[in-house]
């Protein structure tokens, strides 16, 4: 399986935004916004690569049984999601 990498700078203007919001919360004091905006990013990227194993797993699944859902007519992609959705079930993962 390929390490899933997430668009960097997609995730820098996230980790921006939370470090902002954060400054400006009430009750709330950010002494330095670039480790804020690192540990943001490191969840960020942690949550997407596990979503993307999750996916990828549900695909495996989903094609080892391949000809058994071509044969029942099955919808391909319904499977597929409903396979994350119980991989993420199992691994007390949220999608």
């Amino acid at each position: 399986m390929a390490t899933y990498r997430p668009p960097r700078e997609r995730i820098d203007q996230l980790a921006a935004r939370v470090a902002e919001a954060l400054a400006t919360a009430p009750g709330v004091t950010v002494v330095r916004a670039p480790d804020v905006q690192a540990i943001f990013r490191a969840a960020v990227v942690e949550n997407l690569q596990e979503e993307h194993a999750i996916e990828e797993e549900a695909e495996a699944m989903v094609r080892k049984h391949g000809q058994e859902i071509y044969e029942q007519n099955a919808d391909f992609h319904k499977m597929i999601v409903e396979g994350k959705r119980i991989l993420a079930r199992k691994k007390n993962f949220t999608l």
